[in-house]
């Protein structure tokens, strides 16, 4: 109450126009917004646990057996009040729901907020009043969403550390995965290369294959001896000058 009385006498003193002024009566909304004395009637009946715990959810004896003791300790020591129960797990095995059955057996108000892919930690423990647009933390929003000061809070999809063994591991298989790439393109490279220099031979053949017939089919070039080493080739009589021999 101290608080609110230095807020609004502050505010008293200010112009309606200055910034400071929209921003000392939002602080004063959200807190006479919050819940002060609003708070749910715990119950801690273990039967009534159990039974909505097995409606809610077939099997996972273990883990409702916890929450069972939980319960009971609870009820020994008159409240539940500031305890927390760590659920792990892959996603879809039923964490989020056994949440939601624990606040209905207590009868408690449930919230949930996610942290995954969370990168700033304001959004959390709420921004610097100086800030446009500054809102309270998550927690504070809980209290206003659900009414009551005792709400049953789910912080959801919390990642741990990530160990040195598993990051090492993905270094590796990256590295082994980057250096077969890089050998496949070479042997890639190389066939292709190999492909268009045996193209390019194969085609110098054909072309002078080509040629060599042109020159032998000319009507001048009928009966001339072609010598390459120790091969010949004897084409067609001259029929213009039986003698006439040529050799390359």
């Amino acid at each position: 109450m101290k608080v609110i009385t230095e807020e609004m006498e502050k505010l008293g003193s200010l112009e309606k126009n200055s910034s400071e002024y929209n921003v000392t009566r939002t602080y004063l909304d959200w807190l006479t917004s919050l819940p002060w004395d609003t708070h749910s009637e715990e119950n801690f009946d273990i039967a009534r646990a159990q039974e909505i715990l097995d409606e809610d959810h077939f099997g996972m004896k273990d883990m409702k057996d916890r929450i069972l003791e939980f319960i009971a300790v609870g009820n020994l020591k008159g409240s539940v009040q500031g305890k927390i129960i760590c659920m792990v797990g892959p996603p879809g095995v039923g964490k989020t729901s056994i949440g939601k059955s624990i606040a209905r057996a207590l009868n408690r108000e449930f919230y949930r907020f996610s942290v995954g892919g969370l990168s700033d930690v304001a959004e959390i423990k709420g921004h610097r009043r100086t800030y446009v647009g500054a809102m309270p933390g998550k927690l504070i929003q809980c209290l206003k969403t659900t009414g009551v000061s005792n709400p049953l809070i789910l912080i959801d999809e919390v990642r741990g550390p990530v160990p040195l063994c598993f990051v090492l591991f993905c270094f590796v298989l990256f590295c082994f995965v980057l250096f077969c790439f890089v050998l496949f393109c070479f042997v890639l490279f190389c066939f292709v290369l190999f492909c268009f220099v045996l193209f390019c031979f194969v085609l110098f053949c054909l072309c002078c294959l080509c040629c060599l017939c042109c020159l032998c089919l000319l009507p001048e070039n009928r009966g001339v001896v072609w010598r390459v080493g120790v091969w010949r080739c004897r084409m067609l009589p001259c029929t213009v000058c039986p003698g006439c021999c040529v050799t390359l």
